[in-house]
């Protein structure tokens, strides 16, 4: 028997760049996680939202990864946040190559100078977690430096100062103690990884769609890295 193929959609580098263009990804339970095409936050929804009273009483985490690459010729930023109406913190829009939608997961692909990271993300069913894949091709080593920027707080809800976070980084899982615990961990076998000690630091997030609605338009999140995953000559695989 043959399977059907996926059902593709395909957008390129402007038009992923669009902030009214979202992806929902939902866990069956009523924790769901949002973010734009391009994987950045526009409204308060945006980011990991964990039902803890299913389908209720939703739980704001993780809003958006933390990520940068190494190479040769220095580090850049993969990630991209709204400090302000079209002020970005990060370079994730700049090396934007194009977005894909496979069977409506976003598969965001991104090319700096000769590598070329490419980052699925999905949910798995009644996991009230998100996961992101990243796979880099390159000629030569590549480090990835992979964490997070946290909200911990109701999805209604905004900080208008950064929340009291704790990081324990212990191997491959962190704990991120607030309000609640959020559990993130790495899945990097083919790499040589680095735990890091979290040096966490406010970090503004605009929310233009939330500004649109005559919500609050900005909040205070924690950023952090967490880990440094080095893949050898040709790439890799690595997974938060």
């Amino acid at each position: 028997m043959s399977s059907s193929p996926a059902a593709l959609r395909s957008y390129g580098p402007l038009q992923a760049r669009d902030p009214d263009l979202e992806v929902l990804l939902s866990d069956g339970l009523g924790g769901f996680a949002l973010s734009s095409l391009a994987g950045v936050p526009t409204r308060c929804y945006s980011g990991l939202a964990v039902s803890h009273q299913p389908p209720v009483g939703r739980w704001q985490h993780l809003v958006s990864p933390l990520e940068r690459v190494s190479t040769g010729q220095g580090e850049v930023s993969l990630h991209a946040l709204e400090l302000a109406p079209n002020v970005f913190e990060g370079g994730g829009l700049t090396w934007l190559t194009g977005v894909t939608l496979r069977d409506l997961l976003p598969e965001r692909e991104q090319l700096v100078g000769g590598v070329r990271v490419r980052r699925r993300t999905f949910m798995p069913r009644h996991s009230g977690a998100v996961v992101f894949l990243y796979e880099v091709e390159a000629r030569e080593a590549v480090t990835l430096t992979l964490g997070g920027f946290f909200a911990d707080r109701d999805m209604h809800h905004t900080h208008e100062r950064a929340p009291e976070l704790a990081f324990g980084v212990e191997g491959t899982r962190c704990v991120v103690r607030g309000t609640r615990e959020t559990w993130v961990r790495l899945h990097a076998p083919d790499a040589a990884v680095e735990e890091l000690s979290p040096q966490p630091f406010p970090q503004r997030v605009s929310l233009r769609h939330d500004e649109a609605r005559g919500e609050p338009d900005h909040e205070q999140g924690v950023g952090a890295a967490l880990w440094r995953v080095t893949l050898p000559p040709g790439g890799g695989r690595a997974a938060l």
